[in-house]
């Protein structure tokens, strides 16, 4: 499922494809932060019985993502620095 996430946010706004491992650019830990927030929002209101803007797999892939992503982020930090 997590997967299949990833692939459909590949198409960018300007109608190009990301590449696959685009991902390894990496963001801001802002960047993770916020977007990981909305998720954990989006989440947070499927469990308790509303409606998100996403649902709730895709709520949690984005969570996972976001999480990841900063937990990549921040091992290159300690590593580099």
């Amino acid at each position: 499922r997590f997967a299949s996430y990833m692939h459909s946010h590949r198409l960018q706004a300007d109608g190009n494809i990301r590449a696959s491992d685009n991902w390894q650019r990496g963001m801001t830990l802002e960047s993770y932060m916020k977007s990981g927030y909305r998720h954990f929002m989006d989440w947070w209101l499927e469990h308790r019985g509303h409606e998100s803007r996403e649902g709730l797999e895709s709520a949690l892939c984005g969570l996972l993502f976001n999480t990841m992503g900063y937990l990549h982020e921040t091992l290159k930090e300690r590593d580099n620095g």
